[in-house]
């Protein structure tokens, strides 16, 4: 299953593997040393929403665009060649 995820520009950018994005943005996460609760409070979601995404239960473009956000993570980076 793959994923395109648009930009604000309404360019869209290449598809993702959608089995990698939660694994990518807990490790976006981690990397900037923040726990779940922190980016719950920066992105506006809740824990549970995060865990949800991180474990790859839930694929909702709208709250892997606001985790990508809160970690200033480019979602260019998911983009395939």
């Amino acid at each position: 299953m793959t994923l395109s995820i648009r930009e604000l520009s309404g360019s869209t950018i290449e598809t993702a593997d959608v089995a990698c994005i939660g694994h990518i943005l807990k490790t976006a996460r981690e990397n900037v040393g923040y726990s779940i609760d922190d980016l719950a409070e920066t992105s506006g979601l809740t824990a549970i929403e995060i865990e949800k995404v991180e474990n790859n239960d839930d694929h909702d473009e709208a709250r892997i665009r606001r985790m990508a956000a809160a970690l200033r993570f480019d979602l260019n980076d998911l983009s395939q060649k």
